[in-house]
């Protein structure tokens, strides 16, 4: 597995959450399939209101290595999100600002 953006998903948190996620295969300049697969994302950046394009960018040999880091790096962050926007809704939290 190869990280070719500027945050690799590892890195993402509450303060770098991967968004516009896209798991495809890998295409050449020409529009011809590589053999590889790829994971793209922004990163949204609550605190600053920002998000910024194809921060994130992780290609495999596999569909199944990027699935993994989607798993583990991506998912939980949503789950989190949740959670939060459950509490907003119950009046326990006032905003989706931690996404922790």
């Amino acid at each position: 597995m190869e990280d070719r953006g500027e945050i690799p998903f590892e890195e993402s948190d509450g303060s770098n959450i991967p968004v516009n996620v896209w798991l495809q295969e890998e295409e050449d300049d020409f529009g011809n399939k590589t053999g590889k697969w790829q994971l793209l994302a922004s990163n949204y950046m609550p605190r600053k209101g920002y998000a910024a394009d194809s921060a994130y960018d992780c290609v495999a040999d596999t569909r199944e290595e990027l699935v993994k880091v989607v798993l583990e790096h991506v998912i939980p962050l949503y789950q989190a999100a949740l959670s939060k926007l459950n509490a907003l809704v119950i009046a326990e939290t006032d905003n989706l600002y931690y996404w922790k």
